[in-house]
């Protein structure tokens, strides 16, 4: 997509107070004159943004497309917040709709900062030549037929999700990254998983008067991807190996042979179930007690809107965790974990995948998880830990790969969940390695071929292609 000339990319553009001369937008002028394909900058002020962006994004859609209505956080200018949210998605239309288009032109907007953005556009367009539109869902869509009842005490936010679901619905497809996300869908509109109509290619037909469009709301399934083959060429670098190799040897250094390096890296949320990852380990290091001063467990947890304070409360209690832990079974040079809440570049974490013996990826509740495919990507002789809320699970599952992977079971059952987590721990670090190599090597082979270009194509089909 990126190669193809008439291809436009819009996206936003907020000035920052450090930046008097504009140095963000001249950089972007400057980019245009490179790119294969057309920029076109929406420009946000600051307040805008950080009521558009920090108040409805952050702090109101995403927990709740994740169904955590107790991580919601409504400030007392919620209604002018909402307004500057619609305002923005309003932004977007008038820029969208003031290209120049040709009659098979498709827009494909993404996640859940735009959902209004295709309603606006149905308002401006002609009728007689109405535009095709699709939108894709990043996040897990977890609400169902109770999202009103278990929502109620927070008021106009039903009434603003209400919106954002018929935004959704005005476009001509929409994208989920589950068959379990879409299901979910269905249910909140219909109040049971049975309502649409099946179309060919396993798809889904909406329609409601007045407000899905003309032919209906398409509904389908597209796990996310990434260019998989750049991954594959940078993990083969002779010099990328030889910095794995130093970066395992730095780590376990005071660990025995025979320990196992576990990595994990994360935005550190709430949802990413870092908090339980902690206390399974420290449930694992306790139960297996002859893992003490072999294993190391290396999270990197990406340090992000800790002004927020569902946000900075879940994060303080991790750090304390952390520490506790360490202390409990720490021995001279040697901690199990080893905590970091660094940005990584895509070169070092490459790096890290190789050096890996077991990836972790157990959110509470997420979308699709690319780590998790880039890991077994750049690293085929590592094993893979999922969990039941990671949408990847849900797409090597479907594909009958669940033998490629070690899953945590009980996302639903607190106890149940951590209790299952410390034995599929043990199991990954005790795994035969040529049984290990194996499933590596399958899995990776899946997904290679599951890339980027084709998860574009596959929402972009024949159905709307010049």
């Amino acid at each position: 997509m990126k190669e193809n000339k008439r291809n436009i990319w819009v996206f936003h553009v907020t000035p920052k107070a450090s930046d008097p001369q504009g140095l963000k937008f001249k950089a972007i002028e400057d980019y245009k004159q490179k790119s294969a394909f057309g920029l076109l900058p929406v420009h946000i002020d600051l307040d805008g943004y950080s009521s558009y962006y920090k108040g409805i994004s952050n702090c109101i859609l995403w927990p709740a497309f994740h169904n955590m209505p107790e991580n919601i956080i409504k400030s007392d200018n919620l209604e002018a917040e909402i307004n500057d949210y619609m305002q923005v998605n309003r932004m977007f239309a008038e820029a969208i709709f003031a290209i120049e288009r040709k009659p098979n032109d498709f827009i494909w907007i993404q996640d859940y900062h735009l959902t209004l953005v295709c309603q606006h556009l149905r308002e401006k367009e002609d009728p007689d030549n109405p535009l095709k539109v699709g939108f894709f869902l990043h996040t897990p869509f977890e609400l169902d037929k109770n999202f009103v009842y278990n929502y109620a005490k927070h008021g106009i936010v039903v009434n603003l999700f209400r919106a954002v679901i018929e935004g959704m619905l005005h476009c001509n497809k929409v994208g989920f990254q589950t068959h379990k996300d879409r299901n979910n869908f269905i249910e909140l509109i219909y109040g049971s998983e049975e309502g649409g109509s099946e179309e060919p290619g396993h798809l889904i037909k909406i329609e409601i008067d007045g407000i899905t469009p003309v032919g209906g709301c398409i509904l389908g399934v597209y796990p996310a991807s990434f260019e998989t083959k750049k991954f594959v060429k940078l993990a083969n670098k002779k010099e990328m190996k030889a910095q794995a190799k130093e970066f395992r040897n730095d780590v376990m250094r005071a660990s025995s042979p025979d320990g196992k390096l576990f990595f994990s890296v994360e935005r550190f949320d709430y949802t990413k179930g870092i908090k339980e990852k902690l206390l399974a380990i420290d449930k694992y290091l306790e139960k297996y007690r002859d893992r003490v001063g072999k294993d190391v467990f290396f999270q990197v947890a990406v340090l992000n809107r800790s002004n927020i304070s569902s946000y900075s409360r879940y994060q303080r209690e991790c750090h304390l965790l952390v520490t506790e832990i360490n202390n409990k079974y720490g021995q001279s040079n040697y901690k199990p974990i080893v905590f970091s809440t660094d940005s990584v570049n895509r070169d070092e974490l490459i790096i890290r995948y190789l050096a890996m013996d077991i990836g972790i990826v157990t959110p509470f509740k997420d979308g699709m998880n690319l780590v998790a495919k880039e890991m077994i990507i750049s690293n085929p002789k590592a094993s893979l830990i999922l969990s039941e809320g990671a949408g990847t699970h849900h797409q090597l599952s479907e594909n009958e790969l669940n033998d490629t992977y070690h899953l945590v079971k009980g996302n639903d059952d607190y106890e149940h969940f951590l209790d299952d987590f410390v034995d599929v721990l043990y199991n990954a670090a005790t795994l035969d390695e040529a049984i290990r190599n194996e499933r590596g090597l399958r899995l990776s082979n899946f997904l290679i071929k599951y890339d980027a270009i084709k998860w574009g194509k596959d929402f972009v089909n024949e159905k709307y292609e010049d």
